[in-house]
């Protein structure tokens, strides 16, 4: 997490605080004169965190500021599964959020990652998702994400074939 701030002057160090979901503030860096940001790499994925600065010089301390709301991004799914068919594939994988908006499922081409074949948006506590109108007998990157307000969280991927459709219209003969 980048915490950002405008420095109260060349003398002043300046304290961030950190607040989990409102569970009370506890002081995490003390800043340096004249530096204007900090990085909070113990923030947790999926969560939510307040952040307040309070300026501090020898003989004084301001108050501190009003509080910066951020909500981290979510944790990857877990144990992704995909089932082939011939013009689907099923995906499985473990609800490992708690705080999710809810989870998108993409499957690509590799040869065209830009363009998604199927894109599937599914709610908060979601664990399976159908890939379907695909092109059968042809290989897909699968990739499954948590959703919130901060954006999307690191995918599960895998790779998979969609299957090859069955012969049609089979006759036989006897000669």
């Amino acid at each position: 997490m980048h915490v950002t701030f405008e420095p109260a002057g060349a003398q002043v160090r300046t304290v961030i605080e950190r607040s989990r979901r409102g569970d009370g503030f506890l002081q995490i860096a003390d800043v340096a004169p004249g530096v204007g940001s900090y990085v909070d790499a113990d923030a947790a994925p999926d969560d939510e965190f307040q952040y307040r600065a309070t300026s501090k010089s020898s003989s004084c301390e301001s108050p501190p500021t009003d509080p910066a709301v951020v909500e981290t991004l979510t944790n990857a799914p877990g144990d992704l599964v995909v089932t082939a068919r011939d013009t689907e594939l099923d995906v499985a994988f473990g609800d490992t959020n708690q705080n999710e908006a809810g989870y998108v499922a993409r499957a690509v081409e590799p040869a065209a990652p830009a363009t998604p074949a199927a894109v599937r948006e599914l709610p908060a506590d979601a664990t399976a998702a159908a890939l379907d109108g695909l092109a059968p007998d042809t290989a897909y990157d699968v990739a499954v994400a948590g959703t919130n307000g901060s954006g999307e969280g690191a995918p599960a991927t895998a790779s998979a074939f969609t299957l090859a459709t069955a012969p049609t219209d089979v006759s036989a003969t006897l000669d």
